[in-house]
């Protein structure tokens, strides 16, 4: 088991979005997330992601409580993927460079070149000014960010929702393929019908403070 949620719980102010919330997730294995809007779908990835601490009960990454782990190297194998990724500085060469920098690791342009392909961007996409760049280039710099370096788990908070029917399907197909040769678990929230449709008995939905397996 990659991951293990217990009796997790998180208020805001005066609402409770969840309590005793459990939830198991397999090497490999891939969850979709739905739910009506407010219900904490966000938040939970957040909680995963240790960008907000629950309030209540446990989340154990292979085996180990992930309050005994170094939160950077956690990070490192659980990547959270914004619905509206930050690039950083003036060009998007820079948003690649990152990766490497913060492991000590040399540039690898050829790997970030295998990832342009993949998510049908061209080479000379590495040169471009980022506030150039389209609602879906922007989001597809953001995942190869992302995978570059393989995370165990990643955590998919609405990541298509701004994207036309061409980048929906450039950036599904080119994701289902890299976690699929890779063995990468994910947790996608969406509420885009053709991926609830996709889902199959792998859908699960966030509401009365709880996750239930949609049958």
């Amino acid at each position: 088991m990659v991951l293990e949620l217990k009796n997790v719980g998180f208020r805001i102010k005066d609402k409770s979005l969840f309590d005793q919330l459990n939830l198991q997730l397999q090497p490999g294995e891939n969850i979709t997330l739905t739910g009506p809007s407010g219900t904490g779908k966000s938040t939970l990835l957040k909680l995963i992601a240790l960008l907000e601490i629950p309030q209540k009960g446990e989340i154990f990454f292979q085996s180990t409580n992930i309050d005994q782990l170094n939160p950077f190297e956690y990070r490192r194998q659980v990547s959270y993927c914004f619905q509206s990724p930050h690039l950083f500085g003036e060009k998007v060469v820079e948003n690649f460079q990152f990766p490497f920098q913060i492991r000590g690791v040399q540039y690898d342009e050829n790997e970030v070149f295998k990832y342009l392909k993949i998510f049908q961007l061209e080479e000379n996409t590495i040169g471009k000014d980022t506030n150039v760049l389209s609602g879906g280039e922007r989001q597809r710099v953001g995942l190869i960010r992302n995978l570059l370096f393989l995370p165990k788990i990643l955590l998919l908070d609405e990541i298509t929702s701004n994207l036309d029917e061409e980048n929906k399907h450039i950036m599904r197909t080119a994701l289902q393929s890299i976690m699929s040769k890779n063995n990468i678990a994910s947790i996608s929230v969406t509420h885009d019908v053709e991926e609830i449709a996709a889902a199959g008995n792998q859908l699960f939905t966030l509401e009365n403070q709880n996750i239930h397996r949609k049958i």
